[in-house]
């Protein structure tokens, strides 16, 4: 159905336009600007969410019904501070082969490096190979990333009928994935203090993913501190340790992440970013 305020389509059985105008009453409710997101979800929920993803995840051909139970527990956990609720409808099958991908990924890698070692006299010779290797590979979980990304994002509908949409770009796409790849490369020589630069990088890809997430109007933002973010993925590292309380640290992440992040016009979006960035 199209609005008659700002001409968008949206899909029939809609309550309310992005722009705020409600079909049923056939005025202009307050918009989605300035709304807050909050998270809901049972221990048992989640623990029930993370069994069936790993459960799925660990037979690789299967990899792709996992992400879709993991999205589907986070979208019903979700809601607007103005009632609405979120749902999840993507089809597993759409990124069969790429979930099988990031399944892949680790004994690729691992495989590869040994072949190349075995196979390679000279020092120069081999340290060339994988790192050509290791970008191959980094630009190929670029790519599969980004598209589970999209999927999962535009499989996100609210109750009021609006659709997200994910458009992150490949250049700082790439450059998450090579500092996670180089951090991971490091826990063994460092004894794990290298854990301590994660809080840094979720934060730089906890702003920049919810950055592209967004409607036809809306924006999102996440406004969470670094030293926030900080303490509270020490903290989390240090409370999965005994894995049976891994549950309760994802909803108490989740809760936080969400009460975090802020709807915004794409105006005030675009004029929040430039001034975070000339400042």
């Amino acid at each position: 159905m199209e609005c008659p305020r700002c001409r968008l389509i949206s899909p029939e059985g809609s309550l309310r336009c992005d722009c705020g105008f409600s079909f049923e009453t056939r005025s202009v409710d307050s918009p989605l600007d300035h709304k807050t997101i909050t998270f809901s979800s049972s221990i048992r929920t989640a623990a029930e969410a993370l069994l069936v993803t790993l459960g799925w995840g660990l037979l690789i051909v299967t990899a792709a019904w996992g992400h879709e139970r993991w999205y589907r527990w986070v979208a019903q956990s979700l809601q607007l501070s103005d009632g609405r609720t979120a749902r999840f409808t993507g089809d597993p099958k759409n990124i069969l082969f790429f979930a099988m991908a990031i399944s892949l990924f680790p004994q690729v890698d691992r495989w590869l490096t040994s072949f190349i070692d075995r196979q390679t006299g000279d020092e120069m010779t081999r340290m060339i190979l994988i790192l050509v290797f290791a970008i191959s590979l980094w630009s190929a979980q670029t790519f599969v990333w980004l598209k589970i990304w999209r999927w999962a994002v535009s499989g996100i509908s609210l109750s009021s009928g609006t659709v997200l949409h994910f458009d992150g770009g490949a250049i700082a796409c790439f450059g998450w994935v090579c500092v996670g790849n180089l951090l991971a490369g490091l826990l063994l020589p460092t004894r794990g203090l290298i854990l301590l630069a994660y809080p840094p990088l979720f934060q730089w890809s906890g702003r920049w993913w919810t950055s592209h997430v967004h409607s036809e109007h809306h924006r999102l933002r996440f406004v969470g501190s670094l030293g926030q973010t900080w303490w509270r993925t020490i903290a989390a590292l240090v409370f999965s340790i005994p894995l049976i309380t891994i549950p309760i640290v994802l909803v108490w992440l989740y809760k936080w992440g969400a009460a975090n992040i802020r709807i915004e016009s794409e105006r005030g979006s675009t004029r929040a970013s430039t001034l975070t960035s000339s400042s």
